[in-house]
């Protein structure tokens, strides 16, 4: 007799099986009533109505990779032919994702009803073209939600719509005036000067701009670790490195990083926030 077999090794490939369209061609027969003379036509199967030819499966994929992942139209239907041989242009994909909109507006009301509850939100906007015409895209959102919405409107009554009458305990814009005033208290988007610092500094501004940055970098890490931090220690730890008094911006223009800071300083780093160290910083669309 041999040697008793023992298991030697275990080992697991994987791999993806390949993935096709799967067509279902639908005919509908159709007749003249004998008696009536009647036109009369078969209805079709549940599920397998005239229209578009892409099915729920296909719908929730593009969705999920436009939105989720981010792709943008052109390279999605690159993507969808090349991957699993399925042909669709972007046409087809904005009237796919016109189709799936009101499959949403249940969570789009869930999520616009928190946010006219949040002590917290963070505004911001950009350009958007609908239709071969500008329209602006707003965001509102915080640590817990994150609404989009699109208007041809940049006035201020776009967010006191969204709101409808509720003011935020704190209030995150950038400078724009139509951003400010929405909330009890107003802080300077974190993220929006940090973006100006690094301008100054590629510009050669070093003298004012590298401590600055430095002061909001801080800032944002110690806001990450707030909720652990006692609040004195968080405010002390902040302040433990001042500008210096001969970095203060002396003179215009008004885009100059240093001088919004110096004019704004009271609304960049207030104190009184939740965890009693304010990070916040609105989205950069």
């Amino acid at each position: 007799m041999g040697a008793a077999e023992r298991l030697h090794a275990v080992y697991d490939k994987i791999d993806l099986p390949p993935v096709m369209p799967i067509v279902t061609r639908v005919s509908l027969y159709g007749t003249d009533c004998p008696c009536c003379g009647e036109h009369v036509v078969a209805p079709a199967p549940e599920g397998l109505e005239p229209g578009s030819p892409f099915g729920p499966r296909i719908q929730a994929l593009a969705v999920y990779l436009r939105y989720g992942q981010i792709i943008p139209y052109q390279r999605l239907a690159t993507l969808c032919g090349e991957l699993w041989g399925l042909e669709i242009s972007e046409g087809g994909l904005a009237n796919l994702f016109q189709r799936a909109s009101p499959s949403f507006d249940a969570q789009v009301q869930a999520i616009l009803a928190r946010l006219r509850r949040s002590p917290v939100a963070c505004s911001d906007e950009t350009g958007a073209r609908i239709k071969g015409r500008n329209a602006w895209e707003w965001v509102f959102q915080n640590d817990e939600l994150s609404l989009h919405v699109i208007r041809n409107s940049r006035a201020k009554a776009v967010a006191e719509d969204v709101m409808a009458g509720h003011k935020p305990a704190i209030w995150v814009s950038d400078l724009y005036a139509a951003q400010r005033g929405h909330g009890e208290r107003w802080q300077i988007c974190l993220a929006h000067q940090l973006r100006d610092c690094q301008y100054a500094l590629e510009a050669g501004n070093a003298v004012f701009a590298g401590p600055m940055k430095w002061l909001l970098l801080r800032a944002c890490a110690l806001g990450r670790r707030q909720h652990r931090l006692p609040i004195r220690l968080g405010t002390r730890l902040l302040c433990c490195r001042p500008l210096n008094p001969q970095h203060r911006p002396k003179a215009r223009p008004h885009s100059v990083p240093g001088y919004r800071a110096h004019h704004q300083r009271p609304h960049l780093l207030p104190g009184g926030f939740p965890g009693g160290l304010s990070s916040y910083h609105c989205s950069m669309i």
